[in-house]
């Protein structure tokens, strides 16, 4: 496994076929993030977990001069797989840990 730590300064874009690949996120500010997504989102804290995030592969764009495979009439180019994978990344918390202030009560106490 390749391990790079600073920021992402570019992604290397010529992989192999059906490769996988992680990027794993690691936070430095958190209180920064949290006070930036409040301010700026209006996302409380306990809204937000972490966790990961993956996809189901997608087929890349092929390059005309690439293998190619027999399909009904004619030739497709074979599909390059790659499946992505973001480990520790906000996500939406539980729908139980969401919870929204009444407004009414809010302006009474404010």
């Amino acid at each position: 496994m390749n391990r790079r730590w600073g920021p992402c300064t570019g992604v290397l874009l010529l992989l192999e076929p059906e490769e996988t690949f992680s990027v794993e996120y690691e936070q430095t500010d958190e209180d920064g993030f949290y006070d930036d997504v409040a301010a700026t989102m209006c996302i409380d804290k306990d809204w937000i977990a972490w966790g990961d995030r993956g996809k189901d592969y997608d087929c890349a764009a092929e390059a005309e001069d690439m293998p190619r495979r027999p399909y009904g009439n004619g030739v497709i180019p074979v599909c390059r797989r790659i499946y992505r994978r973001r480990i520790h990344v906000p996500i939406k918390a539980s729908d139980d840990d969401i919870v929204v202030a009444y407004p009414k009560e809010m302006i009474d106490n404010a």
